[in-house]
């Protein structure tokens, strides 16, 4: 009877250890999980003053690690000129299809 008791509870253990590792493993993932998104990182976004400035809740309107295709084509101007020299590439810019606007006055671009 002892012996069932502890197989079934090295059992049920192991099943939930099971089931709980494979509910972290599903957020664990950071792929976008559409083509529409582009993540806010340092590979789509180089400049980290870019970066910053895309991921301002201007843009970023949900604040997620993200910018889907709604945000990125609400876009039409950028004012970069408060970047300053802090401003050295414009890489990502190509993620706006409607800007229609740029400024980057006195910046390091």
């Amino acid at each position: 009877m002892k012996d069932l008791l502890i197989k079934r509870t090295v059992s049920t253990l192991i099943a939930t250890a099971f089931v709980a590792g494979c509910g972290i493993a599903a957020f664990a993932d950071k792929t976008p999980p559409s083509e529409d998104l582009i993540l806010l990182g340092e590979d789509n976004f180089p400049c980290e003053a870019f970066l910053s400035y895309v991921s301002d809740s201007s843009i970023n309107k949900d604040g997620n690690p993200y910018l889907s295709r709604s945000e990125r084509e609400a876009v039409t101007e950028l004012d970069l000129d408060d970047l300053g020299d802090d401003l050295d590439d414009l890489t990502g810019i190509e993620y706006f299809p409607n800007l229609t606007s740029l400024s980057a006055v006195s910046t390091g671009v």
